[in-house]
């Protein structure tokens, strides 16, 4: 390359990176609340293995010590003392659908996946020698699919069928 086209190439991208940075919001850290919770403030256990917010906009949380909703101010736990169908209050991922259930995946049942919906739990087993669920997905049309090492499971709406893959 010849030396004029690469100091060229230099000043342009420099020239660039000063745009860039003249360009950009400057950021004011006090102008944002940073907010801590823990089990003082109603947290079961202070292990949060998985978030998500569901399109009513509450928070769930996946804990050790059960599934834990936050509405903004307290906390509401769903754990085996209150929610029939946990076979472990250490969940550890959970999965919201579209018809607004969440899918609970609990630790130490590596065959048991169960559903909460509207303070209602059911309990659907996957097949035999499945260990460690990996992801779960809805497509557009609703079907929930699940996988495992080494197998795909779609849900019928009654059970989990495995998939030939």
């Amino acid at each position: 390359m010849k030396p004029t086209i690469l100091k060229n190439l230099l000043l342009i991208s420099s020239l660039f990176f000063v745009v860039q940075t003249a360009l950009a919001q400057d950021i004011d850290l006090q102008n944002y609340i940073v907010t801590q919770f823990g089990m003082e403030e109603g947290l079961p256990q202070s292990s949060v293995n998985d978030i998500i917010q569901t399109k009513d906009g509450y928070i769930w949380l996946a804990t050790f010590g059960g599934l834990v909703r936050f509405d903004g101010n307290t906390f509401t736990t769903y754990d085996r003392s209150n929610t029939s169908c946990l076979v472990s209050d250490r969940l550890l991922k959970i999965f919201p659908d579209k018809d607004g259930g969440i899918w609970l995946f609990p630790g130490f049942a590596d065959t048991i996946v169960s559903r909460f919906k509207n303070g209602v739990c059911t309990t659907y087993k996957i097949g035999a020698g499945v260990s460690n669920v990996v992801d779960m997905i809805e497509d557009e049309r609703g079907t929930i699919w699940l996988t495992a090492f080494s197998k795909v499971y779609r849900f019928d709406g009654n059970e989990f069928l495995e998939v030939p893959i």
